[in-house]
């Protein structure tokens, strides 16, 4: 999915992410004109290691994936950081930044939900 485009999209939270969830379904209430359906379930641990083992393998093995893993990697680390600057909705705005703290991100973790097995130096 992207802005503008119909699709759909998988998103997997940290526990102190899932406001985002509430977030979502506010801005859904709200009459905004993004249509999406907000739904959660629990993600096993062994079903979390086997699916980033294998990423991890296909990231590992291809160059050209490596390199886009990486640039993606710091684009989401750019985002987090970046915070809720540009929410206007009062109420939105601090669902997501509770959700969304800098500080509870944990780098190596990030890294291997893109495939990396270290964190990039840069």
């Amino acid at each position: 999915a992207r802005a503008g485009r119909d699709g759909s999209s998988v998103l997997l939270l940290l526990p102190s992410e899932r406001p985002l969830l509430d977030a979502l379904r506010l801005r859904l209430r709200a009459g905004d004109p993004t249509r999406a359906a907000v739904a959660s379930s629990s993600f096993g641990e062994s079903d979390a290691r086997a699916t980033t083992k294998a990423l991890e393998q296909v990231v590992d093995d291809d160059e050209d994936l490596k390199t886009l893993a990486r640039d993606a990697f710091a684009a989401q680390l750019r985002a987090y950081a970046g915070g809720t600057r540009d929410v206007a909705d009062a109420a939105e705005r601090e669902l997501l930044t509770q959700a969304f703290h800098v500080r509870k991100l944990h780098l190596g973790h990030c890294a291997r939900a893109f495939g990396l097995k270290e964190t990039p130096a840069e």
